[in-house]
């Protein structure tokens, strides 16, 4: 955080991100007579993104993009250097805008006769400059950036801001507020929200939008004019909005995707290598990498990234398939999230509606959560209405809705799951929805799929090796890193088949590259490496909080212990109320809960249904949970402990689907000894002796690729 220094200069960035908020709700100019061809409305800020502004990326309604330094009382011994930062970066990009943000108790020399002088040599008049300002020229020219380079000056400003809460800045903020609410005597409240989001983005890096903006004032039950609650909503309010509000917007703030310089957009992530699945694969009897590799690929056709939207979502929407849907499936981290908010956009183009459901906050039967909670929330209201209720009714009825329903995996009981929705899926007004669904593919694939019948599978299959590249090269140009990216190229080129298998993954590419950013060096040999050296890197770049290289194990311990807890259960495993992770924390370190969700490990995911006050939280991305889960498992009788007498009192985790990840990743634990494994996966081998089970075992040789040799060691057995 550069906002400058001691803490009111902090305080003064978080002012800086409530006013472009403010102005971003009330699609209101900034005024501050950026020569862009256009009124400068903002759209988006970001936070703390090591670009030139370094504290706030503001995205202005054309598309225009201007850097911000934030600076309360800034003095001229601290002022070329981020004015060096704003300059470089408007020199290296013409299309960029930047603004050096003060207040008047800066230095009079900067607010008054630097700032009038950036605006001369923006119109090519070099007469009568001050002194401040040739100094600065000096500075560009030993910066080896030209002195007088109009183009550079003219998109180059400095704005005198007070944003106390009784000053200038504050005021006017407040004033646009007031005209948004229906309780003027609230604007001062919303400003305090808007300005402590500034605060936690500071500390957690992301991008906040309009409907992000609109959704944390929701939750605080402010609604904005044009939100609308009433009865008469439908006619109100644009439902293509009320859609595109509802998008998952935790993906701004999530470390994966945002910070440390680098911020990731759902077009970096795609396109994605696609195959439609013709049946499901059988396990082969070499269970290798390339050969299991090879056994997949034969029950599939290419699907070119474009033709899922040209070909299939065109055919679903022509075609009346009453009950039928596509199914995007994948491992872990494969972009089927991402794909699906893509597809979601694409929906929106063609004047349609989706609704996006995560499937983790499923808490009754779909119908009624469509109708009842997803519409609660969308229209900010603490009921949704039955005039709203009959109308997104006959929309569906006149095939205009698109369920999106995401994550199939993450639900308990996932078979019952899949039975239960095909089910409501044929029948009444949901019959008449075009869907589209998520589901790791081990799920998917499990032996009774009763959606499988009725729905076109696609296997996301990652990243392409060219679009690998591609991925690559834009991260390290976006981290200013460009030889480093190259250096990762190359050594990936000369990396085992298992590794590049592996990295196709784009939520791995991403660990990988951002774990390479600072710790370049040697490629991971397994998922477990490449985890942990993600998690030790994050502690790295989130310099706050600081907690002692000594108790991040105690920490780590806390959350994998939690995290067990949590597959274990049978329903809500990758979602948990604050009440539920403040006490598990509480009884390693009270500090705990503050620290995780700073470091980004949890993070809020909203309300639990029928409890208005009650948060709801989620790890990272689950396969994090599972990562945790997997360093808390102290022995091999964890995920196999056989009672050949009574296996009813035995426990076969090793065979429950939900822990496929996570005994991978404990299997990858170097400080887990090969004597431990190999005792493991040989129970495993004498289980399927006793149960004349060798062809589910060469299944589970076939799924743990990853580690050939004990693979080998249960087809050996079988």
């Amino acid at each position: 955080m550069s906002g400058s220094g001691g803490s009111g200069g902090y305080e003064y960035q978080d002012n800086a991100v409530g006013y472009v908020a403010a102005h971003i709700l009330a699609a209101r100019a900034l005024d501050w007579e950026l020569e862009t061809g256009a009124l400068d409305i903002p759209t988006a800020v970001a936070v703390e993104t090591n670009g030139p502004g370094d504290d706030l990326c503001i995205t202005l309604q054309n598309n225009v993009i201007t850097e911000l330094q934030a600076k309360h009382g800034l003095t001229k011994d601290k002022l070329f250097n981020p004015l060096l930062k704003l300059a470089k970066g408007l020199h290296e990009n013409p299309a960029m805008y930047g603004v050096l943000l003060t207040d008047s108790s800066a230095s009079l020399t900067i607010r008054r006769d630097l700032r009038q002088d950036l605006v001369k040599l923006g119109q090519e008049r070099y007469d009568r400059l001050k002194s401040i300002t040739l100094e600065f020229q000096d500075q560009l020219s030993s910066a080896n950036l030209p002195r007088q380079d109009p183009n550079i000056f003219r998109r180059l400003r400095i704005i005198v801001l007070d944003l106390d809460d009784d000053l200038q800045g504050a005021k006017i903020a407040q004033n646009l507020l007031s005209n948004l609410i229906s309780d003027q005597n609230q604007a001062s409240l919303v400003w305090k929200i808007l300005c402590d989001e500034g605060r936690k983005l500071a500390s957690n890096p992301g991008r906040r939008d309009i409907y992000a903006w609109r959704l944390l004032l929701q939750k605080h039950s402010i609604f904005i004019s044009g939100q609308g609650n009433s009865e008469g909503f439908s006619q109100q309010t644009s439902w293509p909005e009320l859609c595109r509000k509802m998008l998952p917007t935790e993906l701004d703030s999530n470390p994966l995707i945002s910070g440390d310089g680098v911020t990731l957009g759902i077009e970096d992530i795609l396109p994605l290598d696609l195959a439609e699945r013709k049946e499901r694969p059988r396990p082969t009897r070499d269970p290798s990498p390339e050969n299991s590799q090879q056994a997949l690929e034969e029950q599939e056709v290419p699907l070119p990234y474009d033709q899922l939207f040209v070909r299939v979502l065109s055919e679903c929407r022509s075609l009346n398939q009453q009950g039928k849907g596509i199914a995007i499936i994948g491992e872990p981290g494969a972009g089927k999230t991402t794909l699906l908010c893509a597809i979601a956009n694409w929906i929106l183009k063609q004047d349609e509606l989706p609704i996006f459901v995560s499937l983790r906050d499923l808490d009754s039967k779909l119908e009624d959560y469509v109708l009842q909670t997803w519409l609660r929330q969308a229209s900010n209201a603490l009921k949704a209405s039955e005039q709203l209720q009959d109308a997104l009714v006959k929309r569906c009825n006149a095939r205009q809705v698109w369920l999106l329903l995401d994550g199939i995996d993450e639900m308990s009981q996932a078979d019952r799951t899949l039975y239960n929705l095909a089910q409501e899926l044929g029948k009444g007004w949901l019959s008449n929805a075009r869907v589209v669904l998520t589901c790791r593919i081990n799920i998917w694939d499990a032996n009774r799929n009763d959606l499988g019948s009725n729905f076109q599978s696609f296997r996301s299959r990652g990243l392409k090796h060219g679009d690998q590249t591609v991925f690559i090269r834009n991260f390290f140009a976006q981290a200013q890193q460009p030889e480093t990216g190259e250096k990762l190229i190359k050594e990936i080129k000369n990396a085992p088949f298992r590794l590049k298998d592996l990295i196709k993954s784009p939520l791995w590419l991403t660990l990988l590259c951002r774990t390479w950013k600072r710790r370049s060096g040697k490629l991971p040999k397994t998922k477990t490496e490449l985890y942990r050296g993600f998690v030790n890197t994050l502690y790295e770049w989130k310099n706050k909080p600081c907690i002692p290289v000594g108790r991040r194990h105690l920490l780590e311990r806390a959350l994998g212990e939690i995290s067990k807890r949590l597959i274990d259960r049978e329903v809500s495993r990758f979602s948990f109320s604050e009440s539920f992770i403040c006490e598990e924390l509480n009884r390693f370190d009270p500090s705990f809960f503050g620290i995780a969700c700073e470091l980004g490990w949890i993070n809020k995911l909203g309300i639990a249904a029928g409890n208005s006050e009650e948060p709801i939280y989620t790890f990272l991305h689950p396969t994090f949970q599972e990562y945790f889960a997997a360093k808390a498992v102290h022995d091999d009788h964890f995920f196999l402990h056989h009672i050949p007498d009574d296996p009813s009192k035995g426990r076969y985790r090793v065979l429950e689907p939900q822990w496929k990840e996570c005994f991978l990743f404990w299997l990858g634990r170097e400080d887990v000894s090969e004597e431990c494994k190999n005792h493991l996966i040989e129970a495993l081998a004498n289980l399927a002796d006793e149960c004349d089970g060798s062809t589910s075992i060469r299944q589970s040789a076939w799924q743990y690729q990853e580690f050939q040799s004990l693979s080998n060691a249960i087809l050996k057995k079988s």
